[in-house]
């Protein structure tokens, strides 16, 4: 009875706990989404203002055939192509932040009506995991799980594209059949997770399919990105003065920051949702209505008794806790490093209406942000 009363107790402890750290991480997905929403009226100005440059040059060309402007118009379509994919990183980046946010509205509105845990004929409540299969929640999840899998996939083209232009190539075509193909393989997965037999299966398949991405993101990084920045360090050490090569030098680090941070936490993101909220969801609806299984997929009816629902409830919460957890710790790193690359941004903006410096562009190689 004692055993009992104290589960009581800690599990109303973790309840408030996580309904604590849920409201600091709506907040913080808040204040994201004002910081990524900022950032979408700067990038459509560099890829409208890019396209005009273009056009100038392509009118020069016609009427000054003398002058050669090839690289300066390499550089403007390396730049739209660049801004382009970041642009459309940042609506995924959007979606995902804006689809969680909208569940988790929904889920309190329906966690604060008292039902029971199983409906007629062992139907879903519409307190489990299980009931997203019919109703908006699911879609929500499912679309910003589809969101987070793609900005990984496009981060990937973002640093392949790079590292051919870091060489002096525009390879449009062979980045464009990158995306393309990530966006054919998630989709598919997407439409398997919105069929009911077959979600369960298309969500362990998300979660793959992110690991995976996230192992090309990181050959790509190792093997071509890396290699071709600290080779445009070298040109510059070579060619150039030295106050050139320090800035390329400076670069490099920067960037290796920025991917390190995100390939960091995108990985924490992953087994994130495969070690905790995937074993959340499954053990709150094994405790709360097992007899889904059988009704579903036809399986014998788990026979659970009170003590052992109590155990994987608590099991569930505490999971459901360290997620939330780990939620805030991602978003705070997250927005650091977006108001760093902010303030970089708008400290070289202000250099650079005030002052006349020599630098080295490196247009075929630099972030958004930082170039």
């Amino acid at each position: 009875m004692n055993n009992s009363s104290n589960q009581h107790t800690e599990l109303h402890i973790l309840k408030k706990t996580s309904y604590i750290e849920k409201l600091i991480g709506v907040g913080l997905i808040l204040t994201y989404i004002i910081l990524c929403l900022v950032w979408l009226p700067y990038i459509i100005a560099r890829i409208f203002s890019r396209i005009r440059n273009k056009r100038r040059l392509i009118t020069l060309m016609s009427l000054d055939s003398s002058c050669d402007y090839t690289y300066r118009l390499f550089v403007q379509k390396e730049d739209i192509f660049r801004y382009v994919i970041f642009l459309i990183f940042l609506c995924f980046e959007l979606i995902c932040c804006l689809s969680i946010t909208i569940y988790g509205v929904i889920i309190e509105l329906k966690l604060s009506v008292n039902v029971s845990p199983v409906g007629p004929n062992c139907s879903v409540n519409s307190k489990t995991f299980s009931s997203f299969s019919y109703d908006i929640q699911k879609f929500l999840l499912l679309f910003d799980a589809f969101s987070f899998s793609m900005m990984i996939w496009l981060f990937g083209a973002l640093l392949l594209h790079l590292s051919f232009a870091a060489r002096n190539e525009l390879k449009i075509q062979i980045v464009l059949r990158f995306i393309l193909f990530g966006i054919l393989i998630n989709l598919t997965i997407l439409i398997f997770s919105c069929i009911r037999y077959t979600s369960i299966f298309g969500v362990i398949t998300q979660s793959l399919m992110d690991q995976i991405s996230f192992f090309i993101v990181l050959y790509i990084t190792k093997k071509r990105f890396f290699p071709a920045m600290n080779s445009r360090v070298i040109d510059a050490y070579h060619l150039h003065s030295t106050n050139v090569y320090l800035q390329q030098k400076r670069l490099f680090k920067q960037y290796k920051v920025i991917v390190f941070v995100f390939l960091f936490l995108s990985e924490l993101v992953i087994l994130k949702c495969v070690c905790l909220y995937d074993l959340y969801a499954i053990i709150e609806t094994i405790s709360l209505n097992p007899c889904w299984f059988q009704v579903t997929y036809h399986l014998p009816i788990l026979m659970i008794s009170e003590s052992s629902k109590d155990t994987l409830t608590q099991i569930s919460s505490y999971c459901l806790v360290f997620n939330y957890f780990i939620d805030l710790l991602i978003y705070c790193i997250f927005m650091t490093v977006n108001l760093n690359i902010m303030y970089v941004t708008a400290k070289r903006c202000i250099k650079s209406r005030f002052y006349d410096r020599e630098r080295y562009r490196y247009h075929v190689c630099s972030d958004p942000l930082l170039s």
